[in-house]
């Protein structure tokens, strides 16, 4: 699994990029108070 930090001036975000059993490469957007998917 790849984790990219990225720091805006507002919000402390990550970014995760992984893949699931099918080979599909999932986005998963982490922010500090929400979680945004996307596939």
């Amino acid at each position: 699994m790849i984790i990219f930090e990225k720091n805006d001036m507002a919000k402390e975000s990550e970014i995760i990029f992984y893949q699931d059993d099918d080979w599909n490469v999932k986005i998963q957007v982490l922010f500090r108070e929400e979680t945004f998917w996307m596939t």
